[in-house]
């Protein structure tokens, strides 16, 4: 149950944006799912619905965290990543088809001509193991009271997510090839939408997560033993926890704006005269005019 959890929350989380509806009913299921597990741990009413909030709080911070922490990678090298598309047009060349790789863009020669795919952070759905890793590492925590347990946790986690990226990785890969054999002269938009859809990239990860979710289950569940809090090198585990919390709560919420600097802005509008600075948007006032409105 723990692990379903962790991929109902993942997806949920990709599905926001798409289907809002859909998103809220993975994250309510895996509210369940938490109920259920720490049903049989043991403790007390209090004590586990102290634990379910804790968890649901880390989740989302995580969440939050790393959505941030994707739009701003993809932004900052929305050009491609130039190794992987070389290492992608190497493979693709050895299965004998015409494409090559400039920076971080495929370009494969069709019939229809040159079909160009950003070989990037979003193309690549890097979000989705991301979340996937971050959720596992917050239930980890939650469940293991030794560093040693967490250390071979982290190992499993980061193991299984490598896994399932580099088998997503060549899915794409044949599936972009499967597209551009069928392009032909009458082919009058390029089949290259599909791979930036959110909903593709939550499909094409969802049957490697699923895989990585029933190992990790197997691992994470096996790791801890009843005589844990008898090692050396034990660590209370929900205060860990909530320090990682706390640290996310800094990282996310903090937006410094600078100091403040003494002077004057000057906003020169002579070339862009439709550019108005003289009156603010309201809800009367549409047209081009209020679009290229500064103030």
């Amino acid at each position: 149950m723990m692990m379903a959890s962790v991929l109902l929350k993942t997806f949920g989380t990709m599905l926001l944006s798409l289907h809002p509806a859909a998103a809220v009913i993975c994250w309510i299921i895996g509210l369940f799912a938490d109920v259920c597990w720490t049903r049989g741990s043991g403790r007390l009413r209090s004590q586990r619905i102290r634990d379910i909030a804790l968890l649901q709080a880390a989740t989302l911070l995580i969440a939050v965290a790393l959505t941030a922490f994707h739009l701003e990678a993809t932004m900052r090298w929305k050009d491609g990543l130039p190794l992987i598309a070389q290492a992608t047009a190497l493979i693709i060349q050895a299965l004998g088809f015409s494409i090559g790789a400039f920076d971080g863009i495929l370009h494969a020669t069709t019939m229809a001509g040159v079909l160009e795919f950003p070989v990037d952070l979003d193309s690549l759905g890097i979000l989705s193991p991301m979340l996937f890793a971050g959720f596992s590492l917050v239930f980890l925590l939650a469940s293991s009271p030794c560093w040693p347990t967490i250390a071979r946790g982290v190992a499993w986690i980061a193991g299984v997510v490598v896994g399932a990226m580099i088998l997503r990785w060549i899915l794409a890969t044949l599936l972009f090839l499967f597209i551009t054999d069928f392009i032909g002269y009458e082919t009058e938009e390029l089949p290259v939408l599909p791979f930036f859809k959110s909903g593709l990239k939550v499909a094409l990860y969802l049957p490697f997560l699923l895989v990585g979710a029933v190992i990790l289950q197997g691992r994470l569940g096996g790791l801890a033993s009843p005589d844990d809090g008898n090692r050396r090198g034990c660590a209370p585990k929900h205060p860990l926890l909530c320090v990682i919390i706390l640290i996310l709560l800094v990282v996310v919420m903090w937006q410094p704006a600078g100091s403040r600097k003494d002077g004057e802005i000057l906003i020169n509008t002579y070339h862009t005269q439709w550019s108005r600075t003289d009156r603010e948007y309201d809800k009367s006032w549409f047209g081009a005019g209020a679009g290229y409105n500064y103030a």
